[in-house]
């Protein structure tokens, strides 16, 4: 609660990292709960906000990549946090748009992927910026959420159906494939 240390009370997103500390989105910013041997630390709360590098506190999406990293999906591009220092990717960087719905590490790889209000990108390792057309989401069909599966497809909800994107292609379904 705010009284222990969080931000704010109105938690909108949680999230558990490989080291089973919790990071929670509230409306003033992203707090962490550190937890050592599965137990919650006193005081133990670490707050981002503006001034620590985290520019917008409105928080969409969590993940974390195989380094360790965490990655934030934002309402002003993907942020990623080394434990130290905040790097923020957005339209100048590559991405389709700055206002992120969803990111997900590859389970197949150490790339991050992203839908947007205007598509899909993927941030690969080295930080390269790749954007993937879709003509159906591309034209203002926002991808909402992600999911890949054991087989490596990459699942992604759209505002025009779901899709399945299995490198370099495509596959659609919609209500009409029933």
């Amino acid at each position: 609660s705010k009284k222990n240390g969080l931000p704010s009370n109105n938690v909108s997103l949680i999230y558990s990292d490989k080291n089973g500390n919790i990071w929670m989105n509230t409306d003033s910013g992203v707090s962490k709960i550190i937890f050592e041997k599965k137990t919650p630390q006193d005081k133990s709360y670490d707050n981002y906000y503006f001034v620590t590098g985290l520019y917008d506190s409105t928080v969409t999406s969590i993940t974390e990549d195989g380094n360790g990293n965490i990655w934030f999906g934002t309402n002003s591009g993907v942020v990623k946090y080394d434990g130290v220092d905040f790097e923020t990717f957005t339209t100048k960087n590559g991405l389709s748009d700055n206002a992120i719905q969803s990111v997900i590490k590859d389970e197949h790889s150490n790339d991050i992927w992203i839908g947007t209000q205007k598509g899909l990108n993927k941030i690969s390792e080295n930080g390269k910026v790749s954007d993937f057309r879709v003509s159906d989401v591309q034209n203002g069909n926002k991808v909402g959420k992600l999911f890949t599966d054991e087989e490596g497809n990459l699942w992604l909800g759209t505002s025009n159906g779901l899709y399945r994107f299995r490198d370099p292609s495509f596959s659609t379904f919609s209500e009409k494939d029933g």
